[in-house]
């Protein structure tokens, strides 16, 4: 733990032996206890003339002026890495000056480079510019500073997130055209999962330091890595960025931006299954959605608290909720919105055995995601579709849906629906051909949910395991 705390610099770990030599009665945890704090961390990396402070500071005044405040103001960030794209922003210089200076921190040895254009800290490094920005810049050019780089952040989600959303519903200039380009889809994507650690570390900055950035860079980055989050499914990041939106809308008397923090953890919670707490926050969303008469927030409310009801197979509570929110979306005339709820309007009567009225809402949903170009939906509407071929045992209509939503699962990157086609594949191959079949299915299947963290890696364990037991029976089509 001390050799941790050290960040395994040898100036360090040796600073931190000699003290232990020299205090013989002290154990291994009081030291490590005082190493904890980080505001006093480079105090106590100090014994005679060695200190781990001065090492850095020499280092530190050799640098011209520009460098040295570049230094500094990266002190300000909490992500684990920068690129030139942000360190612009945060020293209001240009990417190629940016990029120049971070170069010659990396030759002073006071960045290290963990690939090409990314650069970070190491630990007592950071703890080093911290001290310095604190003593250097002012409070009003650090804010000033930590914001344009908040921005800088929130601005590259806006514009990833606009190549996300249906082609219908984009906004072919982007919301900050010019500040963060990406070529594709793909490119915002790799781009996303890149910054993804910086992302939620600014979301809680945000948070932290409102109203200075202000409060509204936390959930406005929140709302934006929304269809990201949901995509990948990073539960853990997505919670948190939730969290720091709800905290800081909270503290800023923001009722609008509680009701939508609240409803996205509410999401969260469902697709993990925790449904009570999935249930307490969706609530709260709605009772603030109908307080501020929000009727686009109302029918998205409505139709994730509807989803947690047909989780705990409440159906009639479902299908209230989902008749609902269809009826204010139709309203608003949101086909987007119409299509989710009549999906999972479809959803439930399949899980009714209601199939002939599951295949319509199905139809319907299809057609709707083709007008306004969402090929993720479409592909979640084919699983539903070959879920209820499979059910009434037509098996070669059930393997045409999933393959075709398997193809375009893959197209979108949708790793959670490219697993339940293949989960829908696998049961179609054991019903006609036996659970043997089913294997190459559905071990895909398991090793791409467990990656995800997704809860229903249990139940496709669960099939691989029956199968080891009874290799020779077929699963039927239930």
């Amino acid at each position: 733990r001390i050799v941790r705390q050290c960040g395994l610099l040898p100036l360090a770990v040796r600073i931190a032996g000699a003290r232990l030599r020299a205090r013989p009665a002290w154990p291994l945890a009081r030291m490590a206890a005082r190493l904890d704090d980080e505001h006093r961390r480079l105090d106590e990396l100090a014994i005679g003339d060695l200190a781990v402070r001065s090492s850095f500071l020499l280092t530190y005044r050799a640098l011209s002026p520009p460098d040295a405040e570049t230094f500094r103001l990266l002190g300000l960030l909490d992500g684990p890495d920068v690129t030139a794209g942000v360190v612009a922003a945060l020293t209001g210089r240009d990417a190629t000056a940016a990029e120049a200076s971070l170069e010659r921190l990396a030759d002073a040895q006071l960045l290290e480079t963990t690939a090409p254009g990314r650069y970070r800290f190491h630990d007592l490094v950071r703890l080093f510019a911290r001290e310095q920005v604190e003593e250097g810049t002012g409070e009003a050019g650090r804010q000033a500073a930590l914001a344009r780089a908040l921005r800088w952040y929130l601005a590259g989600v806006e514009r990833a997130d606009e190549l996300l959303k249906p082609t219908g519903l984009r906004d072919a200039g982007g919301p900050h055209r010019g500040v963060v380009a990406f070529a594709g889809r793909e490119e915002a994507l790799g781009w996303l999962e890149a910054e993804r650690p910086n992302l939620v570390a600014a979301a809680q900055q945000a948070a932290a330091h409102a109203p200075a950035p202000p409060a509204e860079v936390a959930w406005q980055l929140s709302n934006a890595l929304w269809r990201f989050f949901d995509l990948r499914k990073h539960w853990a990041d997505w919670h948190a960025t939730c969290q720091a939106a709800l905290q800081a809308a909270q503290r800023a008397g923001n009722p609008d931006a509680a009701g939508r923090a609240l409803n996205n953890l509410g999401v969260i919670h469902g697709q993990q299954r925790r449904y009570q707490e999935a249930i307490a926050c969706l609530e709260q969303s709605l009772t603030l959605c109908r307080q501020a008469r929000d009727r686009h927030s109302e029918g998205r409310v409505l139709n994730n608290l509807g989803s947690v009801y047909r989780e705990q197979r409440r159906y009639q509570e479902a299908i209230a909720c989902f008749e609902l929110s269809l009826r204010i979306r139709r309203e608003l005339g949101d086909r987007h919105g119409e299509s989710i709820a009549v999906n999972n309007l479809g959803s439930v009567y399949q899980e009714q055995h209601r199939y002939g009225e599951a295949i319509g809402c199905y139809e319907r949903d299809l057609a709707l995601c083709r007008q306004v170009g969402d090929r993720r939906g479409e592909g979640q509407t084919l699983n539903g579709i070959g879920d209820v071929h499979l059910a009434q045992g037509s098996h070669p209509d059930a393997i045409g849906s999933y393959e075709q939503a398997l193809a375009i699962s893959r197209e979108v990157g949708d790793r959670y629906e490219e697993a339940q086609a293949l989960r829908g594949l696998g049961h179609v191959a054991a019903a006609v051909q036996g659970a043997q079949a089913a294997h190459p299915q559905w071990t895909t299947a398991l090793g791409i949910l467990e990656s995800l963290g997704a809860p229903q890696a249990e139940e496709v364990r669960a099939l691989l395991d029956e199968r080891d037991h009874h290799p020779g029976a077929g699963t039927g089509s239930g």
